[in-house]
């Protein structure tokens, strides 16, 4: 367990941090006219207002412009915020002195005025400018992190890959002889064999490219679709609903994991039922909701499936955060659902 994959050891170590500043401050600070109660009191006022021109760059300012390669708006923000965050920092202290100490609002002196101002100022661009190194440098070491988890992930992927081109090229050949012995008026099952090739001829040709189109997904589900459909003849209320319409690109075998595992779970009772919608929204994403009935008795646990586990992680690799993945299960209705959102690949 590290810093990048533990959120405690993150907060640990901020803690770690802003105790250090408030320490530092408090040993190096000499105000003799002032009890040691009112100078500790003072830096942990300090320290507050260091934290936020800290945090609002490191978490708003970094994230929306700096690493949308918007440079210039993060610049300017940034210059923006240093008089407007000097400003605040001023009035804020002054103003809680007046409120506790009776001090003036404004130091009649214009050699403490300035002072004040000087050191509102400068406390805040340092606080910008040591925000900016810690984030950009633990973005840095993070992106070789992922960059080197990535290639990992990809080298495991490629060997298991070739491990098992050997049993689709073997079923081919199966399927094929299989095929020339059907008698050639039994269309459905002649039909259904070649819908069978037709997936694993996806899933062995075009599951190791980086993306695939969308019609050919979308191709490859309709045939799984209708292949689950056959055996499972006797229940109607299977529905798959496709509403997209634009021509885009997105990872490879990405949908079909939620889809098995409605197929894997839901009930065949009467009112068993699986509710597929497919459909593309604000021109940038792709949305799956699945949803399935699931029998009274069946235990279900929607973090420990394995194609489910394979889906989080495959996700978190090609995406990292830019994803959503929404899983709810109903127990009294006996319904389970699962929301999937990822970018388009283009």
């Amino acid at each position: 367990m590290n810093i990048f994959e533990s959120k405690k050891l993150r907060i640990a170590a901020h803690i770690a941090f802003w105790t250090f500043i408030w320490s530092f401050m408090l040993l190096t600070t000499n105000t003799p006219t002032y009890t040691f109660v009112h100078n500790v009191f003072d830096i942990s006022i300090d320290t507050v207002l260091l934290m936020i021109p800290f945090y609002f760059n490191m978490y708003f300012l970094i994230p929306r412009y700096f690493r949308k390669e918007n440079k210039f708006l993060y610049f300017f923000n940034l210059l923006l915020l240093v008089p407007i965050g000097a400003l605040f920092y001023f009035f804020t202290v002054r103003f809680t002195y007046h409120i506790i100490y009776n001090e003036p609002l404004i130091p009649t002196a214009r050699l403490v005025l300035n002072q004040n101002i000087n050191i509102s100022l400068w406390n805040v661009v340092l606080a910008l400018c040591v925000s900016s190194f810690f984030k950009l440098a633990y973005d840095y070491l993070y992106f070789n992190k992922y960059v080197k988890k990535v290639e990992n992930e990809k080298l495991k992927f490629e060997i298991s890959f070739l491990k098992s081109q050997i049993n689709p090229h073997f079923l081919f050949n199966i399927i094929n002889s299989i095929y020339f012995q059907i008698d050639k008026n039994n269309l459905i099952a002649r039909d259904s064999l070649e819908k069978l090739s037709n997936l694993l001829r996806y899933t062995l040709y075009e599951s190791d490219k980086e993306t695939v189109d969308i019609e050919k997904e979308i191709s490859f589900i309709k045939t799984y679709f209708e292949l689950q459909k056959i055996r499972l003849e006797d229940h109607n209320n299977i529905n798959l609903n496709i509403d997209i319409k634009n021509n885009f690109k997105i990872k490879p075998l990405l949908i079909l994991p939620l889809i098995e595992n409605a197929f894997k779970h839901f009930s065949k009772l009467e009112n068993g039922f699986i509710q597929v919608i497919i459909k593309d929204i604000n021109l940038k994403k792709l949305s799956i909701e699945v949803k399935n009935s699931f029998a009274n008795n069946e235990v279900l646990n929607e973090h420990k499936g394995v194609g489910i586990q394979n889906l989080k992680q495959r996700l978190s690799i090609f995406y990292r955060n830019d994803f959503d993945l929404i899983i709810d299960k109903k127990e009294k209705e006996l319904i389970y659902s699962a929301t999937l959102i990822i970018p388009y690949d283009y």
